[in-house]
């Protein structure tokens, strides 16, 4: 008997999934005014003068992949994988499942089922943008779900049955093995592991609407703004760049980015403080405006 790992196999698999999971993404994507405005550009301009389009990494790949054949199993009927547009401009966002007259939005992720969504700003703006599109024009609030697979679970992560994860640590001795354990503070008990197995929570979210058609006026500018970057002759792949006016490249997006170094852009270390604090999320700054 023989087994061997078939690599071009797995080149096969991996281009299918990217395939399929930018099928619709033709023009202006909901997510370009979430994510990175440089990256946007840069995938549109290399699209533009022919290149293949640009591909998400192997693990985003397969995690869409998951949300989507997740989505394809408990449609039952509820419009899934639906494609609204905006009355501002031409852009358009994709809504998971539309379930009971509310957006949907499925994630998959290595994060904690402990964290919540909410923790995630890049969520919150990116399907309050899809709600935001979605909403009646006489809304007063609009509510969402989220459906979120936590492949790692917690992650192991040690609680109490009865008072869940304590914010601080505390031992004593465990007498079978001599050694030292975590404790409840709270009842003193021997502290048991979490799940390492895949999971799903669902969470709901309630806006008032006032607010998601505020976030939709933000993201409808910058949207307009990054058109206007790719038509723009002053700025050319490998040469002047458009500056990174928003996204979350201090997270997470630059050390994965897949078109960067297609473009000659230099990335979040590559900038400026003033552009470093442009970079930042639409609801905190709301938030910010708010407490100001």
């Amino acid at each position: 008997m023989t087994l061997k790992r078939l690599p071009d196999r797995e080149a096969f698999v991996m281009d299918s999934l990217a395939a399929k999971m930018s099928e619709g993404r033709d023009g202006q994507h909901l997510t370009n005014a979430v994510y990175c405005n440089v990256k946007a550009f840069g995938a549109a301009r290399l699209m533009a003068a022919g290149y293949e389009a640009p591909k998400p990494d192997p693990g985003s790949t397969l995690r869409m992949a998951i949300g989507v054949g997740l989505g394809d199993v408990i449609e039952q009927g509820h419009m899934h994988q639906m494609t609204v547009g905006s009355a501002d401009d031409d852009s358009v966002g994709t809504i998971d499942i539309l379930y009971k007259g509310k957006v949907v939005e499925i994630k998959c992720t290595w994060q904690s089922s402990n964290k919540s969504p909410d923790e995630n700003a890049h969520w919150m703006e990116q399907t309050g943008g899809y709600a935001a599109r979605w909403m009646k024009p006489d809304a007063k609030f609009v509510t969402a779900e989220f459906w979120v697979i936590h492949l790692g679970g917690d992650g192991g992560a040690m609680y109490c049955p009865a008072h869940g994860r304590p914010e601080r640590k505390v031992h004593r001795l465990y007498e079978p093995t001599g050694k030292k354990r975590m404790i409840c503070p709270e009842c003193s008990e021997f502290l048991v592991p979490g799940n390492r197995e895949p999971e799903v929570r669902c969470w709901e979210k309630t806006w008032p609407a006032e607010e998601l058609r505020s976030l939709h006026k933000i993201q409808t500018e910058r949207l307009a703004e990054i058109e206007a970057d790719i038509k723009n002759p002053r700025y050319q792949i490998g040469g002047e760049l458009p500056p990174i006016r928003h996204g979350f490249q201090r997270k997470f997006e630059c050390n994965g980015c897949t078109i960067k170094e297609r473009i000659g852009c230099p990335g979040i270390e590559g900038v400026d403080d003033l552009e470093a604090q442009l970079s930042g999320s639409i609801l905190e700054l709301q938030k910010e405006k708010a407490t100001a």
